[in-house]
């Protein structure tokens, strides 16, 4: 063993030697100062320093010291049970009751003990103290009651916690009470020596869903209530089908054999029409700078009173293959003016001959025209003339 005074700087000391004892009178061993100088190296084990050490940077592979500042680095190969002994190890940057976190060469950092109740979580890069954030995170707490005991101490969230008193499940708000997230209240005191288990469940909220408020302003409100069973009539108007307004109601008649329709559209038959009787919409037609249209889808039958010599114009047949023919009804003038008419080119007349219109006064001609082409060709027939 070798006992070294800090009255004279070392420098190159090499000792393999145990149980080195170094007295430090200014209390303090500097690599640069009165008791070592540099590249001093301490490979024996248990050496002893009764004053405080200080280093810029040491290296040691074993170290017992009663108190140890280190205002640099220090790197430790090896630091076995008990080998820091009654010891205090300051750590500039780093508060008191914080956890020291850091591997490798990273640097040590702190992470404070924060509010009560926060867990040391990571956010994928770094130690945090903060709040739980709920999930599948359960505590428990057991505790042997004392004699009338009724307050027990547990970290919870406000509804999330079970209490068991001897393995039996005790009722909220019957038998106990939970409403401030530190302590449980049983009604009843407990027995000396009952066994009060708390299980305190962390609250949670599941990602990516609404709200009730979110919905609420999303979707329908219940004032809105597109599924109102409480009345069919309501549900309906909310869902804009009103019978009525917006819909035709339910007929369970669904042959109509009593009731008159009006069609607005041409409607095609494809079997035998068998009718009783029928009626054919009447036109009345004029003219008008010598011309006069006959439209017919305005009606089978048409009437013309002279009034000046005129042009007709057979307009809007029925398209090739179906037959359409009508009958027109031509009045002479009261005055007997015998007013001429011209008919269309497409009228094909018996033996090519156009007839010749009654000219007394108010006389009355009847023809007949059909075609099935399209109106390419109209055949005229002579109905009756000089009717009264």
């Amino acid at each position: 063993m070798a006992l070294f005074d800090s009255g004279t700087p070392l420098a190159n000391v090499a000792l393999s030697d145990t149980f080195n004892t170094w007295r430090v009178r200014t209390n303090q061993i500097n690599t640069q100062a009165a008791g070592l100088a540099s590249n001093n190296t301490f490979t024996g084990t248990n050496n002893i320093f009764n004053g405080t050490l200080q280093a810029t940077t040491a290296n040691f592979t074993t170290l017992q010291a009663d108190a140890i500042d280190f205002d640099g680095d220090l790197t430790v190969d090896d630091v076995t049970a008990n080998t820091v002994t009654s010891a205090s190890i300051v750590v500039s940057g780093i508060t008191a009751n914080s956890i020291i976190v850091g591997a490798g060469a990273s640097s040590a950092t702190g992470v404070s003990p924060g509010a009560t109740g926060q867990v040391l979580t990571s956010n994928g890069s770094a130690w945090l103290s903060q709040a739980s954030t709920g999930g599948s995170e359960s505590y428990r707490y057991q505790y042997t009651a004392t004699a009338a005991q009724t307050t027990f101490s547990a970290t919870y969230d406000v509804g999330f916690v079970d209490v068991f008193l001897n393995g039996i499940k005790l009722l909220v708000s019957t038998d106990f009470t939970a409403t401030n997230g530190s302590t449980v209240v049983l009604a009843t005191g407990a027995t000396v020596g009952d066994i009060v288990d708390i299980m305190a469940f962390g609250s949670f909220s599941v990602a990516d869903v609404y709200s009730q408020a979110a919905s609420n302003a999303r979707f329908a409100q219940l004032s809105n209530n597109l599924s109102d069973l409480a009345s069919a009539t309501t549900a309906r108007t909310n869902l804009g089908v009103e019978i009525g307004t917006d819909v035709q109601a339910f007929d369970a008649d669904t042959t109509k054999n009593d009731v008159s329709n009006t069609f607005t559209v041409d409607q095609a038959i494809t079997a035998e029409l068998k009718a009783d009787s029928y009626n054919e919409a009447h036109q009345t037609v004029t003219s008008t700078s010598n011309a006069t249209t006959v439209n017919c889808e305005a009606g089978n039958s048409a009437t013309h009173t002279l009034t000046e010599n005129t042009t007709f114009t057979f307009a809007n047949p029925p398209a090739t293959g179906t037959a359409f023919s009508f009958s027109l009804k031509i009045v002479q003038d009261s005055g007997a003016t015998g007013y001429a008419v011209t008919w269309p080119a497409a009228v094909d007349w018996p033996a090519a001959t156009a007839p010749t219109l009654t000219a007394t006064a108010s006389a009355v001609d009847v023809f007949v025209f059909a075609t099935h082409d399209g109106g390419t060709t109209w055949y005229g027939f002579t109905a009756g003339q000089a009717l009264a």
